[in-house]
């Protein structure tokens, strides 16, 4: 039975490039976007250039020899992995950031960034480092996050206009002292009572 399902598998994947190739010559296509995706029409691999290639929400029609690529363009959401942040009179925090984002330039966003995703957590990872390395603990735990928003994001939309996103959102979701730093904060307080 194994060795049926190896040959049906082995002749599926032989015939599949025929299914694809048929579908992709085929004269009419037809592609629906729902509300707050973007999408684009390509020919021979890139943005097509006769007419409008970049599509709104609706029914959208393209023909023989082109693609249509879709993306979520508004309400996109990503959470940054924990990271360690040394603050700017030097401790060392663990935090984590959340950021939603929308798509701009449906064209840029699907054709120039491979994975937007993980483009947004580095560049986020490293913008939020920076602003911590400038801030003393205090001030951070205590931001507005209007103001987090307002001092790392926009710095980072003018990066960000070239790969079709910006960022509308950004939250410090978790903030907590690193585990050296409260031990080290402990031996310096008993060291100080000691010495009293």
């Amino acid at each position: 039975m194994d060795a049926f399902l190896s040959l049906l598998q082995a002749l599926a994947d032989l015939i599949a490039p025929v299914f694809r190739f048929i579908a992709w010559v085929w004269p009419v296509k037809v592609a629906w976007l729902h509300d707050g995706e973007r999408g684009v029409i390509c020919t021979w691999g890139q943005a097509r250039r006769w007419r409008k290639a970049e599509r709104e929400p609706g029914v959208t029609v393209y023909g023989p020899f082109e693609d249509f690529y879709r993306v979520q363009a508004e309400g996109c959401y990503v959470d940054t992995p924990e990271q360690t942040l040394v603050t700017g009179d030097g401790r060392a925090i663990v935090a984590n950031a959340a950021l939603e984002y929308t798509v701009t330039n449906a064209r840029r966003a699907i054709l120039m960034t491979a994975n937007r995703e993980n483009y947004l957590t580095g560049i986020t990872m490293d913008a939020l480092r920076i602003w911590a390395g400038r801030r003393p603990w205090e001030q951070i735990v205590q931001a507005n996050p209007d103001q987090v928003t307002t001092d790392i994001a926009g710095n980072l939309n003018r990066r960000l206009v070239a790969h079709g996103c910006r960022i509308e959102q950004l939250w410090l979701t978790d903030l907590r002292p690193h585990p050296v730093q409260i031990a080290c904060d402990t031996v310096t307080r008993l060291a100080t009572e000691e010495r009293q």
